[in-house]
């Protein structure tokens, strides 16, 4: 007796076991001989087993009252054993709910009765609002609502997870009937909804926003007014759901864009409430009324246009088969593959279509286009490289490197041009076939990392590069670009934690890849990096069209004969060591063609240096070659910034990377006031004027152009269209980002009556001031119209109190050079210039 545990002596004393068999119990406790038997069924022999050798009864009554004591005290001994196991997992879950969890559920459901409740009060404070199942929350939304009002609770809801009370029903229906497993008891299946891909509608939109709308508005006393949900959902919807044109190359943020952009707003209005202690309804005002990333994160995206291509021949000797597979030499792609339709400005300001079939636009014999500019053009601007690289890299070539580019292929779109990579020294195939392309692309490397080196370079097209590290000369480095109509599409590189630390570290976006690899994914597009490729690295994946140009040093390049290393130079590969071969006069020449390109966005456009500005920029677009605005602003001590073709060539509007540069300006909210004066040379009522003037292109009955326009006036009025189009965009753009606008125009111009004119007046409640020359010193009879965003301008508003036969005519009326007198009242006299000046300058 002096081993039987006491718990489990009371216990056997409690189920009347018999004092004289408590001995077999020695050496147990009460877990322990829980675990007797391992199944109810094996309990009756293992007390067999554990009688043994003791005296039994002989009446058979009182061996089975003993049996049944043993059993009792075996049943209390698990009861008691699992209801302590139950308890410690209680307050293990307990401490980890109450400790910062790395999982996050979700929270209690809700009562019926507090549900019930909350519904009463939404429908006595909002008695306009009719629910239904479609537009009620579900009991999940509901009470993920409710946390989110709590202190430091504030987050964005996955639009998966914005059910209404109708598909949770749904959800539930759909669930198959089969016998439940264990996981099915111990976790929860969240009910999701099904997101549809690409477009979406504002229906949809409407049912995702509104469902998180009257949640919120459902738990109002901690929550914020429906009213300030509803602007939100509003402005959305309608930043979401703008129609553009078939001909302005834009389109609407697609399913994936815009949660994020609705992922991006609320993370800022969490960070509101619960770090800065703003109330929701203050929150939602911030981002909505006053902060412009709504629009920056909702604006148009470029529109990624597909044509088919025909297919064609090799260029070798021999006779292909259909495919054009067979031949010898160079060999045509005979799949009907797709390539992106792109356009491009060259440098003589011409809108150029890339990717074309190279049956239509290219020199058979060469497969190079005369349409593009040429490597000798010194046109070295970003959309021209494109073109070149559509245009020379065509079809796939035989592919070394099977085990680092995406599947088990023989051949891939991948070029190498320049020295060898592999253990043969030498030149790549191509390399002196296609001589201007190679000195090009070498010029634009050099161009981009003016004190690096390489022998070689490749070219990738949409070839998704998995984790791998290059073999290249000890001590050398990559340098690479990437060009083309794609998004995200970056380099993973792992990268210690002190390099490029404003970076975040992620794992390889590599499914084949080392999860525990960090490093940072750098953006290349229309930009360079340059790193050891020795590093492990791969690719983004992307959404696109994409094209990657990386210079690296051969291993074996030191090996290569003299004639294969003049080559190269001649080719103008900056080799390791070797800048003061090249001829020097070469290099002169060569730089001073690179100085006059401009790469990327033009730095003629941008200010050289955004922080000095002092946040006070003027931005005057069509300025005229005299601009007089700013320089009656400049005289004020105002920064200014003026943009017109007739200043400099990149400026012109219609040039892409020139409209991206100034995008990116106003939307980034440096800009406190900007002014437009389009050219209204197409929309001018003068041309109405039956005096043998110019051919009206347009009239208020044909705005979008009169019968039997010729191609080149059929491009004029889509030029007019297009710069008139995107200065609204611009001015739009510096709106949304929280400074202020006004656009100019005659007073009887054609422009106003355009469609996307009304809409920008309307978004900005436009005050229009009309302006008469002669108020201002301009003794002609004309009148201009100021629509602005602001009431200041109002100052400058003047009317023509003269006999209007009393004012020089200038319709019609033609200089002795040819000139017409109406285009010298195109700018603004000097006391106006200085009248707009004094009003706004407390702007900038």
């Amino acid at each position: 007796m002096a081993n039987v545990d006491a718990a489990l002596l009371e216990l056997a004393v409690a189920c009347r076991v018999p004092q004289e068999f408590h001995f077999v119990l020695d050496g147990y406790d009460v877990p322990l001989f829980g675990c007797l038997a391992a199944s109810h069924s094996e309990v009756d022999a293992s007390i067999e087993v554990l009688l043994e050798g003791a005296a039994l009864p002989a009446e058979s009554t009182e061996k089975l009252r003993l049996m049944s004591s043993f059993r009792l005290l075996f049943q209390k001994c698990q009861s008691v054993t699992a209801t302590g196991s139950n308890a410690g997992s209680a307050a293990h879950a307990s401490m980890t709910s109450n400790a910062a969890s790395w999982v996050d559920s979700f929270p209690a459901k809700l009562t019926g009765e507090e549900v019930v409740k909350l519904r009463l009060e939404f429908e006595a404070s909002y008695p306009g609002e009719v629910l239904d199942a479609d537009n009620t929350p579900g009991h999940r939304l509901l009470a993920l609502a409710a946390k989110l009002v709590k202190p430091g609770e504030m987050r964005w809801v996955a639009w998966k997870h914005r059910m209404s009370k109708s598909q949770e029903e749904a959800f539930a229906l759909r669930r198959p009937a089969k016998i439940p497993r264990l996981e099915e008891l111990v976790y929860d299946e969240i009910p999701s909804r099904e997101l549809p891909q690409g477009q979406v509608g504002m229906t949809f939109l409407q049912g995702i926003l509104g469902l998180l709308c009257i949640s919120l508005a459902f738990v109002k006393a901690k929550g914020a007014h429906l009213q300030s949900l509803r602007l939100y959902e509003r402005k959305f919807i309608r930043l979401a759901c703008q129609r553009h044109e078939a001909s302005s190359g834009l389109r609407s943020p697609n399913m994936e864009e815009l949660q994020a952009a609705d992922k991006h707003i609320w993370g800022l209005i969490a960070d509101l409430v619960n770090v800065h202690k703003w109330s929701l309804n203050d929150a939602l005002t911030e981002v909505v009324q006053v902060r412009g990333d709504l629009a920056a994160m909702l604006q148009p995206r470029s529109q990624i246009l597909k044509i088919n291509r025909q297919p064609f021949k090799g260029n070798g000797k021999g006779k292909d088969s259909p495919g054009g597979r067979n031949g010898k030499g160079n060999k045509g792609n005979g799949t009907n593959s797709q390539r992106w339709m792109l356009s491009y400005t060259d440098s003589k300001g011409q809108r150029k279509q890339l990717s074309q079939s190279v049956a239509e636009h290219s020199d058979v014999r060469t497969g190079r286009s005369s349409e593009l500019p040429s490597p000798t053009s010194a046109d070295f601007s970003w959309e021209a490289c494109l073109a070149i690289l559509q245009n020379h890299c065509l079809g796939d070539a035989p592919l070394y490197r099977d085990t680092v580019l995406a599947g088990a292929r023989s051949r891939a779109q991948y070029f190498n041009f320049g020295a060898r990579a592999g253990s043969n020294a030498g030149l790549c195939k191509g390399t002196a076939e296609n001589a201007e392309f190679v000195e090009y692309l070498n010029i634009f490397l050099r161009q981009i990392f003016p004190d690096g080196t390489w022998s070689s370079f490749c070219v990738s097209h949409n070839e998704f590069a998995h984790i791998h590290v290059d073999k290249n000369l000890p001590g050398s480095l990559n340098y690479s670009f990437s060009v083309g109509a794609f998004e995200k599409g970056g380099l993973w590189v792992a990268l210690p934690p002190d390099e490029l630390p404003h970076l975040p570290r992620v794992s390889p976006p590599d499914t084949s890849a080392d999860a525990s690899l960090l490093g940072c994914i750098v953006q290349t597009r229309r930009c360079g990096f340059s790193w050891d490729g020795r590093i492990a690295h791969c690719s983004e994946p992307w959404v696109g069209d994409r094209w990657v140009v990386t210079a690296y040093t051969s291993c074996t390049w030191g090996s290569m004969t003299d004639p294969d290393l003049r080559s190269l130079r001649d080719l103008m590969f900056p080799l390791p060591g070797d800048a003061v071969v090249i001829d020097e006069a070469e290099c002169e020449s060569r730089a001073a063609k690179i100085d006059q390109a401009q790469l990327g966005l033009p730095v003629a456009i941008m200010p050289p240096d955004l922080d000095a500005i002092r946040g006070n920029l003027f931005l005057e677009i069509c300025s005229g070659p005299n601009r007089p605005l700013s320089a009656a602003l400049l005289a004020k001590g105002v920064s200014v910034l003026s943009i017109d073709i007739l200043l400099h060539e990149d400026h012109n509007l219609l040039n892409d990377s020139t409209y991206d540069s100034l995008m990116r300006l106003c939307y980034s909210g440096q800009v406190n006031l900007a002014h437009a004066s389009p050219p209204c040379t197409e929309y001018s009522r003068l041309k109405l004027r039956a005096d043998g003037g110019p051919r009206a292109l347009r009239t208020p009955e044909h705005m979008s152009g009169v019968p039997d326009l010729s191609p080149s006036e059929r491009q004029r009025l889509e030029q007019s269209k297009k710069v008139l189009v995107r200065t609204i965009n611009l001015l739009l753009a510096t709106y949304c980002a929280g400074g202020h606008v006004s656009l100019e125009n005659p007073l009887n111009s054609m422009a106003w009556l355009e469609q996307e004119v009304r809409e920008f007046l309307q978004h900005i409640n436009a005050d229009l001031n009309c302006v008469a020359a002669c108020g201002y010193g301009m003794d002609v009879l004309k009148q201009w119209c100021f629509a602005c965003s602001f009431r200041d301008l109002q100052q400058i508003a003047c009317g023509c109190q003269h006999d209007p036969q009393s004012h020089a005519q200038v319709a019609g009326i033609v200089d002795k050079d040819g000139v017409y007198a109406s285009r010298a009242t195109s700018e603004f006299p000097a006391q106006l210039a200085q009248a707009y000046a004094e009003a706004v300058h407390h702007f900038s």
